[in-house]
């Protein structure tokens, strides 16, 4: 692994940790807005937009590891 493949890791392991918080933060919302008609379909969604971003930081830090990201 070389030195800018590291740096790219790296940035793909802090994203992650930064979507863990998020996601923290949105199943705390969806929660909070259990008994909200209007408050708990956003809490969701916003909650899936976060696993799918999890999702694709995972995809493309996987690219990285094995070398099949496109250049």
């Amino acid at each position: 692994i070389n030195e800018e493949e590291l740096t790219k890791l790296y940035d793909f392991d802090t994203a992650f940790f930064d979507l863990a918080e998020q996601i923290g933060r949105a199943l705390d919302n969806v929660e909070t807005t259990l008994n909200d008609e209007a408050g708990l379909p956003a809490a969701i969604r916003n909650l899936v937009t976060l696993a799918r971003q999890a999702t694709e930081t995972f995809n493309r830090r996987y690219e990285v590891i094995t070398g099949s990201e496109e250049k």
